[in-house]
């Protein structure tokens, strides 16, 4: 059975820190992918890939989210705050080139609470 609402991965947190104690960095790090996974069921986002840098590829990770169905204004806002090739409209992907750091599923998660800002101001 897995966890499919927020109450639940709060229980499951609460419960294995009265158990165990303090989270060693892998169980937090199973947290947070667990949080990223319902924020982005949440949000109509079924696909995050972490495409890792590679010697004579790319520098730096790049992180691809889909689909996220952006209105025109929003994808222009995008454009600008993450560049002009951030946003593919056929494909409905965001691509964004991140830190090694940026990769992770807490940073991942201040991503996507950033990319719903955006598109949050972009409507009002």
């Amino acid at each position: 059975m897995g966890v499919t609402t927020f109450d639940e991965l709060h229980d499951l947190r609460d419960e294995w820190l009265d158990r165990y104690g303090p989270l060693p960095a892998p169980a937090q790090g199973l947290l947070e992918l667990g949080e990223l996974r319902l924020v982005c069921i949440e949000h109509g986002v079924n696909s995050v890939v972490v495409l890792p840098a590679r010697v004579g590829i790319r520098t730096k990770p790049v992180v691809k989210v889909a689909p996220l169905d952006l209105s025109f204004s929003q994808q222009m806002r995008v454009r600008r705050t993450l560049g002009s090739r951030a946003y593919d409209e056929g494909t409905k992907e965001l691509r964004v080139e991140v830190s090694n750091e940026g990769a992770t599923p807490h940073a991942l998660l201040e991503l996507l609470a950033t990319l719903v800002a955006v598109a949050e101001e972009a409507n009002a």
